[in-house]
């Protein structure tokens, strides 16, 4: 992803209720579809809430094309790892309570970047001592001396940027990490950190109202079977997979509420544009 991610690090209220086209198994590209992370069929509460709407879409209860009910069963699922969700706007307003001059708005990106970060301290791999809002701090305050941030870009980052600004952190630490930047082999990518390097990525996704990075902590592929009919008592047998991320959205925090509530959200694999990893 090449463009800056700026208006979707903001929460969408009210989004547009519309509900994905599906046809023989392809999925329609539609202003709702799984390619948006904000739309009203991505960002589920749960695992379960994705699987029932795919079971639903592919019954025949949905569409006439379809000939009884789809099921639909988990076929793989990552080692993944325990995330720490963090408020944006919270982290947001605290910086700029103290630097009025060098206020921020929509660092979904370096957000994302300091539960990367605060992930790796819980894991021992990195040196404890700094709290979310010290890191996130921490961070800002290079964006700003490196001209990433600037009176007119306050808060949106690249994956490349993101790059940056994570090895400064990195580098100041000591640390043997060092962040690297992909837009290749994103789903192999992730399920390799997922299962077997057991640590979390950022990815970036895709909205209709701009992209949003976040945290990834678990990866999914789900199977839906189901049946159209060919002619009259000859039906197809179908099978088709969705790759689904479990992510720390950035806008909530696991801090202040209920942890099931307030940490993890499910989205569809297809909305993920790129990624930055620890290496």
């Amino acid at each position: 992803m090449k463009r800056r991610i700026i208006l979707g690090c903001l929460l969408v209220v009210g989004c547009v209720v519309a509900i994905i086209g599906v046809m023989h198994g392809k999925m329609k590209k539609t202003y709702a579809s799984a390619e948006n992370f904000d739309s009203s069929i991505n960002m589920q509460f749960s695992l379960e809430s994705i699987q029932y709407y795919l079971k639903s879409e592919y019954s025949s209860s949905k569409s006439s094309k379809y000939v009884g009910n789809a099921t639909v069963k988990k076929t793989y699922d990552s080692f993944g790892v325990i995330g720490e969700n963090m408020n944006q706007t919270l982290l947001n307003n605290e910086w700029n309570r103290v630097n009025k001059d060098k206020t921020v708005g929509g660092t979904c990106g370096v957000v994302a970047s300091t539960m990367l970060i605060r992930k790796y301290i819980s894991q021992n791999k990195l040196p404890m001592g700094q709290t979310n809002q010290q890191i996130f701090n921490s961070l800002v305050e290079y964006a700003w001396k490196s001209k990433i941030y600037t009176s007119t870009n306050n808060g949106s980052t690249t994956p490349l940027e993101q790059k940056k600004i994570l090895n400064k952190y990195l580098d100041d630490k000591g640390s043997k990490y060092t962040a690297n930047a992909d837009v290749m082999n994103l789903w192999s990518t992730s399920k390799n950190y997922l299962d077997d390097k057991i640590e979390p990525i950022v990815v970036g996704l895709n909205g209709y109202s701009g992209g949003h990075a976040v945290l990834a902590t678990d990866a999914y592929i789900l199977n839906v079977k189901y049946k159209t009919k060919l002619v009259s008592g000859i039906y197809i047998n179908h099978s088709k997979n969705y790759k689904v991320l479990r992510i720390c959205n950035g806008w909530e925090d696991t801090n202040l509420k209920n942890f099931n509530d307030s940490t993890y959200r499910y989205i569809y694999f297809d909305c993920v544009d790129d990624l930055v990893k620890l290496k």
